[in-house]
């Protein structure tokens, strides 16, 4: 399966940043390909252009107002982890 996982931050910080690095790290040992996004790179044409994969959303509140809006509209499959 293809992932877009959307996170504000992919580092070694601590707390969800470090669970998010377990959860990558077990999918891509599960075979799955996983594309790391941050919060602020979510728009229409990202959407669009991957609406083939899943999106896990790590951090649905760094999202902007527009992104949350297309993600509903554009109806990509998605998870808010």
């Amino acid at each position: 399966m293809d992932l877009i996982f959307v996170a504000d931050f992919f580092d070694d910080r601590g707390g969800a940043e470090m669970d998010d690095g377990i959860l990558i790290d077990y999918l891509q040992g599960a075979g799955h390909s996983v594309k790391k996004v941050l919060v602020h790179e979510v728009n229409a044409a990202l959407l669009n252009t991957n609406s083939d994969k899943t999106f896990l959303i790590s951090n649905f509140v760094g999202l902007s107002e527009q992104s949350k809006k297309d993600i509903i509209v554009s109806k990509v499959r998605y998870v808010i982890w």
